[in-house]
């Protein structure tokens, strides 16, 4: 079963939907769909609270790569704010990485005419981010139940390279803590938390 999303943001991405099948007279059984949520939650730097976020998918070598997505995350410190929902389809390679990129801003064109959790269109041109983008490379979890991959907004901390502040997987394996710095790279999404 899907993970529902939260705070209202009802995006789901499906990508790798087509699938050949070779002509048997026997009907194919196909492993079911696998899940991932992307989970935003609040934060801020310096005080300054960062009231949207652009979310960017870049889905391997395939072509029909999902645009990017801006959201309202105005919040209160620590809560999740919104989450989108990717979805591998029935026999697709769950090995091609997906690679995530968020990055939070202080406020967007149009954020403010959206409630919390809510999409909106990306403006054409971004102000400074108020944090270095967060990335995390993953392939998606071969085992049925969907997974959590928490990103929390405008995190800063000075990471070294193959590293990313506030988000994935820390080195214990635990979900990444707001002022941690964390993976960029996570080998197998099944390592993730489930989705709640």
């Amino acid at each position: 079963m899907p993970p529902t999303p939260r705070a209202g943001c009802s995006r789901w991405i499906g990508f790798l939907l087509f699938i050949l099948l070779s002509g048997c007279s026997e009907e194919e059984i196909l492993p079911p769909d696998r899940y991932l949520r992307i989970v935003l939650r609040a934060g801020s730097v310096g005080g300054t609270r960062a009231r949207a976020a652009r979310v960017e998918l870049n889905v391997g070598d395939v072509e029909d790569t999902p645009p990017s997505l801006c959201i309202n995350t105005d919040g209160k410190e620590g809560e999740t704010v919104a989450s989108v929902v990717l979805r591998r389809s029935a026999g697709a390679d769950l090995s091609v990485p997906v690679l995530v990129r968020v990055t939070a801003f202080e406020q967007l064109a149009g954020h403010d005419l959206v409630s919390a959790g809510k999409e909106f269109a990306c403006p054409s041109q971004l102000p400074e981010p108020l944090a270095p983008p967060q990335m995390v490379e993953l392939p998606f979890c071969d085992a049925g139940e969907p997974r959590d991959l928490v990103f929390h907004l405008a995190a800063a901390c000075p990471c070294t390279e193959g590293l990313t502040c506030g988000a994935g997987l820390s080195t214990s394996g635990e979900t990444c803590s707001s002022g941690e710095c964390c993976s960029a790279r996570i080998p197998n999404a099944c390592a993730l938390e489930l989705a709640r």
